[in-house]
């Protein structure tokens, strides 16, 4: 099972920040997910909420002067991308005015880093990959009146193969099912320690979570 880092491990850092990436690096994560917003001056920067701080919009702002707003420096996806590497990157779009510079993006590091671009807007993601080779997972948070529409069988799905459950609505059912039909699942926002070994006793693929001491020793541990 890979661990993700939710927005970088932000316990005492910033959250989707250079920072909280490499506290990620540092506790020894298999990979971050981050999310993508646009800024006024076009870039893609990585900042989850729609509203900052002030109340503006993000996307009304260059990064500048949300990182001013925010007391800290906001980083923009190349930024995050050339300081680590070696990380799973699993990108999430939060809003579709950031699909054409997303793109630009990563087709300038599709061959270089591992990728992962997903979203709650499903049509966002095929936007995304049918532009880019790359792997795309669907969002869901929610519990689908007929799961079938969510892991059709056949193999339909071509690059999104990914699902990315949230816990508080994931069934057991639905994971044995995604898996049996050739999907690889992932969850995120577990909280508790029972959340974490309930995933792993699923067997699902990704675990994305802000508690990195529930799943692994911690960066003092390889100092010793």
């Amino acid at each position: 099972m890979l661990i993700i880092s939710h927005r970088g491990e932000h316990r005492s850092v910033p959250e989707n920040t250079l920072a909280a990436f490499q506290s990620a690096a540092d506790w020894g994560f298999d990979g971050i997910e981050t999310d993508v917003r646009l800024s006024a001056d076009g870039r893609a920067i990585l900042y989850h909420d729609r509203l900052a701080p002030n109340g503006c919009e993000v996307a009304a702002q260059t990064q500048r002067e949300l990182s001013e707003s925010v007391g800290f420096s906001v980083p923009t996806l190349e930024e995050a991308l050339d300081a680590f590497p070696d990380f799973l990157w699993i990108v999430e779009l939060k809003a579709e005015q950031s699909v054409e510079r997303t793109v630009t993006v990563l087709r300038e590091y599709r061959e270089k880093r591992r990728l992962l671009v997903i979203s709650f807007a499903h049509d966002v993601v095929e936007a995304i990959v049918e532009r880019l080779p790359i792997d795309g997972g669907l969002s869901i948070y929610h519990r689908p009146l007929k799961i079938d529409g969510f892991i059709p069988a056949g193999g339909k799905a071509g690059r999104i193969r990914h699902r990315v459950w949230g816990y508080e609505f994931m069934e057991p059912s639905s994971i044995e099912l995604s898996h049996s039909r050739g999907y690889v699942n992932f969850v995120y926002e577990p909280h508790t320690s029972q959340d974490h070994e309930h995933c792993r006793d699923l067997g699902v693929d990704g675990l994305m979570t802000d508690h990195p001491q529930l799943l692994l020793p911690g960066p003092d541990s390889r100092d010793r």
